[in-house]
């Protein structure tokens, strides 16, 4: 008996159900067993193109069987499953020219003639032109939805409904967040950690990763900006979650190479390396166990030598924290906040004059009005403080990390994220830890300082100005 081998291909498997390749391998079957054939092996290259020129690694072992003689006839549902390239064509002619080729659609293909060879050259002459066709009519689509600020299919984007132009407003909302966050200073890992606890899934159900977190806050589409071929080509059709301002000041902090890229494990522990032994070395968090025999967590110096400190971890946290919070509610949110977003307001409307000069400039060019010189000129001032304008708007949306702390409340500090606290901390205090010898019953040896600039706040301890009025002075001065 003969023994073929059946060849099954679909060049998109959406649902990766494989069903589509499942009906030809069926009806492939069926063809083999009219003619007589035994059925040796099927050759299944699923979601897989023939026209893209990607290698198709089942069809590479069908020929490499037929070369071999393992099989002596080739079965498939159409001759456009075997190829769409005339060159492919070619070759499977020269290897296969002796074994017959059976299909269940165009009939069987007798390569071993001048007309069977003739019939097969011209039917993937026909299959080209239908594949070249479908990309042609596929690529005007795309233009003319990318004309339009339109989505170019794809799955549903984070954000936004099914057809991409309908916000999801709990999915904006978390982007929104997320934005804000990596404006704030967190760190990409502290932002999915929050997300993945919190059951916040992508679009496909899954978890997120450092990856796909990235790709969505580089996101041009989160503008409301038009992508197409790589480029950003103009205004899209839905509506933006963050303005251009956030999104560019987002780039260009996920972009900025001195950034640690390299993720890590995240602290766990307010004070770790924030507070300093008194011979300057950051604070590592340990244990011993207790008399239940619990563990007992300490922050202590990595020395572990005579006359270096370890402490109580919850004592020195709840002390640090008090003293944070007596600072950022003495002084309320400064006034600015009208100023500021004037400012924003006023780089937006110069940003947006520049890009109505460019086009402008670009329209007199094509008229005639000016010439190609005078049209360079222009247009390299007009970039030129474009892009100062655009550092000052990425400027004013990243803010400091005090931004929406001062005045904060005990609950508002309570369900901060750990790494915004410990940055809060870190801008606004240095803490040592010294020996408690000589020192009153109850103290902790842990001296924080304000930072800045002006002498008398930077040399006194925070245990020194217990009063509120001397508190609200140093703080006043610290922050003015």
């Amino acid at each position: 008996m003969t023994k073929a081998g059946v060849y099954v291909r679909i060049s998109q498997d959406r649902t990766g159900a494989g069903l589509g390749v499942e009906r030809q391998r069926s009806d492939c079957q069926a063809l083999a067993e009219r003619l007589g054939y035994e059925v040796v092996d099927v050759y299944c290259d699923n979601d897989t193109s023939a026209y893209s020129g990607k290698p198709r690694p089942e069809y590479q072992r069908l020929l490499d069987d037929i070369r071999a003689g393992r099989i002596q006839a080739v079965v498939c549902w159409h001759t456009d499953r075997l190829h769409r390239s005339l060159r492919e064509l070619e070759t499977y002619i020269d290897i296969a020219e002796s074994v017959p080729t059976h299909t269940v659609q165009a009939g069987h293909l007798d390569l071993a003639t001048a007309s069977g060879r003739m019939t097969a050259r011209i039917t993937g002459a026909v299959a080209r032109h239908e594949s070249e066709h479908k990309a042609e009519r596929q690529r005007r689509k795309v233009e003319e939805l990318a004309s339009k600020g339109l989505p170019l299919g794809g799955g549903r984007p984070f954000g936004y409904e099914a057809d991409g132009l309908t916000l999801r407003p709990e999915e904006a909302d978390e982007l929104r967040g997320m934005v804000r966050r990596v404006l704030d200073g967190d760190s990409l890992g502290s932002i999915l950690r929050d997300l993945n606890e919190r059951g916040v899934r992508t679009t496909r159900g899954g978890t997120w990763g450092y990856t796909s977190l990235r790709s969505l806050l580089l996101r041009e589409r989160n503008a409301g900006r038009m992508v197409h071929r790589g480029q950003v080509i103009g205004k899209a059709a839905w509506e933006p979650i963050v303005s251009e301002t956030e999104h560019d000041a987002v780039v260009a902090v996920l972009s900025d190479p001195t950034r640690r890229t390299t993720p890590g494990p995240g602290r766990r522990h307010l004070l770790s390396g924030l507070a300093k032994c008194h011979c300057g070395a950051g604070l590592k968090p340990g244990w011993v166990a207790s008399r239940n025999g619990r563990k007992h967590w300490i922050y202590t110096c990595p020395s572990r030598t005579k006359g270096h400190v370890h402490r109580d971890m919850a004592r020195v946290d709840a002390y640090v924290e008090s003293w944070t919070l007596d600072v950022l509610s003495t002084v309320s949110q400064p006034k600015t906040g009208d100023a500021a977003t004037q400012d924003r307001l006023r780089l937006e409307r110069e940003r947006a004059d520049i890009d109505g000069r460019l086009r402008d400039a670009a329209t007199l060019f094509a008229s005639g009005a000016i010439t190609a010189a005078q049209l360079s000129a222009s247009t390299e001032l007009l970039r030129e403080r474009a892009g100062a304008v655009a550092d000052a708007l990425i400027t004013t949306a990243r803010g400091s990390v005090l931004d929406g702390a001062l005045g904060i409340t005990d609950e508002q500090w309570r369900n901060l994220p750990l790494e915004r606290k410990r940055r809060i901390i870190d801008a606004i205090m240095t803490i040592t830890v010294v020996p408690l010898e000589g020192r009153r019953r109850g103290d902790l040896g842990v001296n924080v300082k304000l930072r800045t600039d002006r002498s008398d706040a930077a040399a006194t301890p925070f245990r020194m100005w217990r009063t509120p009025a001397h508190l609200e002075r140093l703080v006043t001065s610290a922050f003015a």
